[in-house]
């Protein structure tokens, strides 16, 4: 993804979106009904109804903005999320739960970035497991393990609330502003076309007297490129995943 089409996402997309989800009416041979969040089993898909643990979420989930950027997909409220996230720096509680996050913001916003795909793809496994257990009549497991997930998750989201928008557009700004200048200080530093002689000496010591003034910002500015660098790279990657929708591994 181009830097041109990462600055129109964060520029053109709103920050709200509606809820996607939605709940799944599974009726089994005997004829009784279930909800699911995920499509039913090998069975007829009797209704869809919107999900109630959607982004308009009951107060007991805490509603979830969009993201400018990212589909809305990834923000959708896990529907065994049972507790309200609360955080404070870089220490999240939700239920009995605690999760510690790296205590510089750029790193909790990259780490969110990274970590959100792998956790629904967690979640959606152990939902469609608990799920064909209770299709097959076997006792259904603890739901605790996708209870701390679906924390986890909303953990990962209220990050990226807060921070996407404060740190991605300077991000972005910081690491192109380290190269151009780095181009700036090339060009106008160029190297005389002119043989090195006595003749040419006056060109040849505006030139090196422009490398010496350059040199210093330019270090600073190289400097500040390689710290970017990974950086826009990992947002760039994570970028390249979270602006589609996310993938149906419910199955």
């Amino acid at each position: 993804m181009n830097l041109l089409r990462l600055t129109g996402l964060l520029l053109g997309l709103l920050l709200s979106m509606d809820t996607l989800a939605a709940l799944h009416k599974c009726v089994d041979a005997s004829g009784k009904s279930r909800y699911s969040d995920i499509p039913c089993p090998e069975q007829e898909q009797a209704e869809v109804k919107p999900m109630p643990g959607g982004l308009n979420a009951l107060a007991l989930n805490g509603a979830v903005e969009g993201v400018a950027g990212l589909h809305p997909t990834w923000m959708q409220t896990p529907a065994y999320l049972q507790h309200q996230v609360r955080c404070m720096g870089q220490l999240c509680m939700c239920g009995s739960w605690e999760f510690k996050k790296s205590e510089a913001e750029q790193h909790r916003l990259l780490n969110a970035l990274d970590n959100l795909p792998n956790l629904w793809q967690r979640y959606d496994a152990l939902s469609r497991e608990r799920n064909q257990r209770d299709w097959a009549g076997k006792q259904p497991q603890s739901a605790e393990g996708l209870q701390r997930v679906a924390c986890e998750i909303r953990v990962e989201q209220k990050i990226l609330v807060e921070l996407f928008p404060k740190l991605v557009p300077d991000l972005v700004d910081r690491h192109s502003r380290s190269l151009e200048w780095i181009r700036r200080t090339n060009e106008r530093c160029r190297e005389p076309a002119v043989p090195r002689n006595h003749e040419n000496e006056a060109a040849w010591y505006a030139y090196q007297r422009c490398r010496d003034e350059a040199s210093n910002e330019n270090s600073r500015a190289t400097q500040k490129a390689q710290e970017t660098r990974d950086a826009d790279e990992r947002l760039r990657e994570a970028m390249a995943t979270l602006e589609l929708p996310r993938p149906d591994n419910s199955r």
